[in-house]
């Protein structure tokens, strides 16, 4: 395929097969016999090709209506996530807005039941040091009482003292009666005893004068007596005097806690207002978020509504998309179908050139007839030379027109060097590839150390090789396996010619394969991968050559029965990307087709095979 224009385009300017060049020779009127029957049997080819192509194109123009009314669904799309977002940014800033006036209600009312705390406390300090004074003028009144009681029991003392001293005197009274009336019975007895007074009169004198003596210090004692009563009673005059001071102090300070708690008391009942008015300022800030949130709530609820109608939008649309794909899905089937009825006509122009290869001998013998014995070799070897230069110049041609250049086939077979690592070749020992053609791998082998040779049928292609000093030789591939010996090989390719061989054929070379390979030898082999769509209904068929298109599984199947070990199957070759569907961005659903679609449409051209003795 040329690398300037597209699959596409290059079917619509390539899809019909090329006639035969009208020279001018004497057998021209066999050559345009033979054109006329090549023209009858292409006929059916261009038509089914023609009808290939406008079905692909119809395919391609339905895939790019879809591929912008998906664009324009995902224009839609990216503009509603847009809007969503902005709502989105809104909403949030509006949460955050309300989130910071919630933050600053809670720090006031935090700072509010902090300064409450700190009012309580103070509360409770005053109510301590109230308490305290309670118990502190508790302690000045037991103390006033234990004064007082203290007062009265010295005042009682002294009362019992001075009634001591009372009963004191009344004693001596009544001793100074006694002492009277023993005077007088005494002087009773001295008049009665007038003799005895004189003598007892000294002793009574005497006792007289120790009375007078004890009276006087009786009398003294007195006088002491009531001195320390006096000197007492002043002491607790004067005690008395500093209680009622202390007491009149106490009264005092009272009074100064009584006012302080009369202050405190105002002061506390002005801080509850404020706390009072704070926390009905609160409440109504709270009421109005409250409002804020509820209009929040309900642009929300609004905003859902609005998303819900535009995914439900989205699901429409896309179960559009998913109808017009199961459309392509059903027009692939009916590709399928056609892919059948290709090789029905496929079938049928092989039969057609049985036909006309019937024909040619007979016009063979026509001539043979005409010309007579004496130059009939001659004749026919130029005719059949010519023929052959023809047909093989008219392919090399098709070659480089289809498949390419050799820098792009040369690249493309890279792929089985690196399979080629630990294979050991030598002269004898060489690695075949078999339809070599202009000798592309052959070179790459080459390049790469290895030892190397190929056959091809094409004398143009092979002429091509040799000019480029390749050890390529032009030949049948089943003559030089057969010369080859058995077990001697270590590799042998097959690039694109199963595809060319009749089932026959197929079977026979896979066989002598496996006899000529080494244990362990590989055999590499590439041809057009059926599970590609597009390959299967129009590429394969550009090439007139080819007799069937080959599926991997058949090929796994009868290498294994040839006596292959081991047969490992890959894909290569996928249609460049710009000719693929394009994947969408935020859309899983249709990607997902797409890419099932490319995979049978737009996948690997090319299957892979190597089978390993």
């Amino acid at each position: 395929m040329s690398n300037n224009s597209t699959s596409f385009d290059y079917i619509r300017n390539h899809h019909e097969i090329p006639q035969l060049p009208d020279n001018n020779s004497r057998f021209k009127w066999i050559k345009k016999f033979i054109t006329r029957s090549l023209a009858h049997f292409t006929s059916a080819q261009n038509i089914f090709n023609n009808n290939i192509v406008n079905v692909i194109t119809e395919l391609n123009n339905r895939q790019n209506d879809l591929i912008k009314s998906i664009e324009n669904l995902h224009i839609e799309q990216q503009a509603i996530i847009k809007k969503q977002d902005n709502i989105q940014k809104t909403a949030t800033s509006q949460f955050n807005n309300l989130d910071d006036r919630q933050n600053d209600l809670v720090k006031s009312i935090e700072n509010l039941h902090k300064e409450q705390q700190a009012v309580t406390t103070r509360q409770n300090d005053l109510v301590k040091s109230i308490e305290n004074l309670h118990k502190e003028q508790q302690g000045v009144t037991t103390r006033q009482d234990n004064i007082q009681e203290i007062i009265t029991s010295k005042i009682n003392d002294i009362d019992n003292r001075q009634n001591d001293i009372v009963s004191s005197l009344e004693n001596t009274n009544k001793e100074q009666l006694i002492i009277a009336t023993s005077q007088d019975n005494i002087r009773k007895i001295v008049i009665s005893q007038f003799k005895d007074i004189d003598s007892r009169q000294n002793d009574l004198v005497k006792s007289i004068e120790n009375i007078d003596n004890k009276q006087k210090d009786f009398v003294k004692t007195l006088s002491n007596i009531q001195k320390v009563s006096t000197s007492q009673f002043k002491d607790v005059d004067s005690r008395q005097s500093d209680l009622v001071k202390s007491i009149e102090n106490l009264n005092e300070e009272q009074q100064n806690v009584i006012k302080r708690q009369a202050g405190l008391q105002k002061l506390a009942t002005s801080q509850f207002k404020d706390i009072d008015n704070r926390q009905s300022d609160l409440v109504e800030s709270v009421k109005k978020l409250d409002e804020e949130q509820q209009t929040v709530i309900k642009r929300q609820i609004d905003i859902q509504k609005h998303t819900s109608k535009q995914f439900k939008d989205i699901d429409n649309r896309q179960d559009t998309l998913v109808e017009s794909l199961n459309q392509m899905n059903n027009k692939i089937a009916e590709l399928f179908k056609y892919s059948g009825k290709a090789e029905q006509s496929f079938n049928n122009l092989h039969s057609l050139y049985n036909k006309i290869a019937e024909q040619n001998k007979a016009i063979k013998n026509i001539i043979s007839t005409a010309t007579g014995s004496s130059g009939k070799n001659s004749v026919l070897g130029t005719n059949a030379e010519l023929k052959n230069f023809i047909n093989d110049s008219l392919y090399s041609d098709y070659e480089q027109s289809f498949r390419g250049s050799e820098k792009i086939i040369k690249k493309r077979l890279t792929y089985y060097i690196d399979k080629l690592k630990n294979v050991k070749s030598s002269k004898e020992n060489f690695i075949l590839d078999v339809g070599c053609g202009r000798g592309e791998f052959v070179e790459l082998l080459i390049e790469n150390n290895f030892h190397a040779k190929g056959i091809d049928a094409n004398s143009v292609a092979v002429q091509c090789a040799v000019s480029n000093n390749l050890p390529v030789k032009k030949g049948d591939l089943f003559n030089v396996l057969k010369k080859c010996k058995n077990n001697s090989l270590p590799v042998i390719s097959a690039f694109h010619v199963i595809e060319h061989l009749n089932y026959g054929d197929m079977i026979k070379f896979f066989n002598m394969a496996v006899n000529k390979l080494k244990p362990k030898g590989k055999l590499l082999l590439e041809t057009p991968n059926m599970l590609n769509l597009f390959v299967a209904a129009a590429d394969f068929y550009k090439d007139p050559t080819h007799i069937r298109p080959l599926h991997p599984a058949t090929l796994q199947f009868y290498l294994k029965e040839a006596g292959f070990s081991n047969v490992q199957v890959d894909f290569l070759h996928p249609f460049p990307k710009p000719e693929q569907l394009k994947i969408l961005k935020n859309s899983t659903t249709a990607n997902n087709n797409f890419i099932k679609l490319n995979n049978l449409i737009f996948g690997a051209r090319d299957t892979s095979i190597i089978a390993i003795k």
